[in-house]
């Protein structure tokens, strides 16, 4: 039997293990750009990203055939493989470990988002709370959960380097491996939740693909993609230009301070964020627009200034940090609230966009000079708080009548199966003769 109290500490015991996880594989993308050469590095974020984008447009297959908590299980599984990879970092090692490790990523943010909306709603349906404010106080655990393990994770790397610790750079790795594992083996104590029988849409492999891009028919999913391009292209913007830039002035031990620094930004305004989403009638589309705003900073400042000096990296790694705050935990909500009735097509579109925006980046960046990544990031910013904007303004017409407080789910599901009909809908019956 669930109660409201297990419903919240199952959902701390999943955000935190996917968020320990996530810190390792991310505090490693953010500074292996000063510990180890250019070409794995490189190799390892391209092929990371590369890989995930291509399994999102499966991994909601994957996530229906194996379960949601096996899924969780698995992707930590090849997180786990990805940094290992670094201990002995050769570039075709790191790069194969990367491919794989990306596509068992995409499987996990899929049954992230499907199992995050899943302990939601059974808790708006024990609690009597609506689904709109269990959604919300799920993403506030996360918001505050994730970023303090990003920050501790990327503080390891500058405390580690400025020991005395013999061959620090593979310390750094052995430590970051050690984390992704144990938090595999913590992912294996969440609950075991049933599927819903909404979260089955579009069991087989080819029927999947489909319905994930024929998503992007729903106005506001399209009106989300700059969104999520931004938060992509920033994602690869600063492990491939921030850091070298940081490493070369102040050194390589500098780098895990400044993320560091991002991610206590992040934790600090967490709360308040989630706070004021779920408090306020406007709060949720304020905190996103904050959080687009933020990113608007970051790429104007670096375009601008083109910060060397503390202050001024300061600025940037703060506000980068106020951004993903926003991605990672309102961004977050807000799908889960416009698509709840469908979430894994939904989650998979989100980080579909993302990774795509960051194998862009590392495809790029390394390649071309200022400014001109720092303005086409800046465009993305721009062009996504304006989108975001218009998903507010934007009204789905009603397919089935509304007759009850739970026909929103019916409306949504009738707008999918809609969206698809023209894909998977069977031929008509042949007109049979009649006798007049």
């Amino acid at each position: 039997m669930y109660t409201p109290t297990r419903l919240l500490y199952n959902n701390l015991l999943m955000s935190s293990s996917f968020a320990w996880a996530e810190g390792a594989v991310a505090a490693i993308l953010a500074v292996s750009a000063a510990l180890i050469s250019k070409e794995a590095n490189s190799a390892a974020g391209l092929g990371l990203y590369l890989s995930f984008s291509a399994g999102t447009l499966v991994s909601p297959v994957v996530v229906v055939r194996l379960g949601l908590k096996p899924s969780l299980v698995l992707g930590l599984v090849g997180f786990s493989l990805f940094a290992a990879s670094f201990i002995v970092p050769k570039t075709g090692v790191v790069l194969t470990a990367a491919c794989i490790s990306g596509f068992l990523g995409s499987v996990l943010w899929t049954a992230q988002g499907g199992y995050y909306t899943t302990n939601a709603l059974m808790h708006s349906k024990v609690s009597d709370n609506s689904s709109k404010t269990s959604i919300g106080i799920m993403a506030s655990i996360f918001a505050g959960v994730f970023p303090l393990a990003l920050t501790l994770c990327k503080l390891t790397s500058s405390f580690i380097l400025q020991s005395s610790t013999p061959h620090p750079n593979t310390i750094i790795y052995v430590v970051y491996t050690a984390t992704a594992v144990a938090a595999t083996v913590a992912m294996g104590f969440v609950q075991a939740f049933e599927i819903p029988d909404n979260l089955r849409t579009g069991q087989g492999l080819v029927e999947n693909i489909a319905v994930t891009l024929a998503s992007l028919k729903d106005t506001k999913m399209l009106l989300m993609v700059p969104t999520n391009v931004a938060f992509g292209l920033a994602t690869s913007y600063f492990p491939l230009v921030v850091t070298p830039l940081v490493s070369e002035v102040h050194g390589a031990h500098y780098v895990g301070y400044l993320y560091a620094l991002s991610g206590l930004t992040s934790f600090v305004f967490a709360m308040p964020f989630a706070w004021l989403s779920n408090r306020d009638r406007y709060g949720r589309s304020t905190v996103m627009i904050v959080g687009g705003f933020a990113y608007v900073v970051v790429f104007a400042v670096s375009w601008l200034v083109r910060p060397t000096n503390t202050p001024s990296l300061a600025i940037i790694f703060m506000f980068y940090g106020i951004g993903n705050t926003v991605w990672q935990g309102t961004c977050m909500a807000v799908f889960s609230d416009y698509w709840h009735a469908a979430p894994l097509p939904a989650f998979a579109n989100l980080k579909l966009h993302s990774g795509l925006a960051s194998s862009f980046g590392y495809a790029l960046f390394p390649h071309i000079a200022s400014p001109v990544p720092e303005v086409l990031c800046l465009i993305f910013s721009v062009v996504g708080v304006l989108c975001y904007l218009a998903t507010l303004l934007h009204v789905i017409p009603e397919r089935v009548p509304v007759t009850g407080p739970d026909d929103s789910d019916m409306i949504q599901m009738s707008n999918l199966n809609l969206i698809t009909h023209d894909i998977f809908a069977p031929p008509p019956p042949p007109e049979q003769d009649t006798l007049e």
